[in-house]
């Protein structure tokens, strides 16, 4: 009730604060594997059993190019978003119990300034930075100039800003199964590590 009663402090909103609970503190997410791509999401909803409500329910698309094109593909996984903070470990679907697993969601980096946590279209920075070698090059030579690969999180020469196999990579990913895992915002997770210490995750990358 107490959290309830700030979001309606009128001195707050008046002074352009925009106040609202953090999904992961009402909510919680988990995926169904092996639904037929036929069944509709509204007959899911209306063949569905569970203790706790069902906020949402949406298919998940796999990312294809085809000769160039992208196309997204429907898939047999389903994300539930159900109304409570605690994820079902089961759920009835057409009078059958199927499991309820964690929903990682993807990295999200940008492909302007590379940095993790937002997108291209998000970006705030001025100038598109080359994918080779991550420094900044004329508009009309971004990419074509004879450049040394370098990428601008590990400093590696080994592989450019966008490869998957970069370490801060799959921090990131580490950090995204975190919190899954332990239910935690972006801005509250922190990550192992390997000593097993806890430390900073520096989640905000900067534009």
């Amino acid at each position: 009730d107490l959290a309830n009663n700030f979001l309606n402090k009128q001195k707050l909103i008046d002074m352009g604060y925009n106040i609202y609970i953090p999904s992961n503190y009402v909510s919680c997410r988990g995926v169904v594997r092996h639904v037929d791509v036929s069944i509709t999401m509204e007959e899911l909803i209306d063949g569905s059993r569970t203790p706790c409500g069902i906020l949402e329910v949406k298919r998940l698309n796999r990312r294809t190019v085809v000769d160039g094109v992208v196309e997204y593909v429907p898939t047999g996984s389903v994300l539930f978003t159900f109304d409570t903070t605690v994820r079902p470990e089961l759920i009835e679907i057409f009078r059958l119990y199927v499991p309820v697993i964690p929903y990682i969601s993807p990295v999200t980096q940008c492909y302007k300034c590379f940095r993790f946590g937002h997108t291209k279209n998000q970006c705030r920075a001025r100038q598109e930075l080359c994918r080779n070698c991550g420094k900044k090059h004329e508009e009309e030579n971004n990419g074509k100039e004879n450049c040394n690969t370098r990428c601008i999180h590990c400093q590696s020469t080994d592989h450019t800003s966008l490869d998957r196999k970069c370490p801060e990579y799959e921090r990131q990913v580490g950090i995204k199964k975190l919190m899954a895992n332990e239910k935690k915002s972006r801005a509250d997770t922190v990550w192992i590590d390997d000593n097993g210490d806890f430390r900073n995750t520096h989640l905000f990358s900067r534009s």
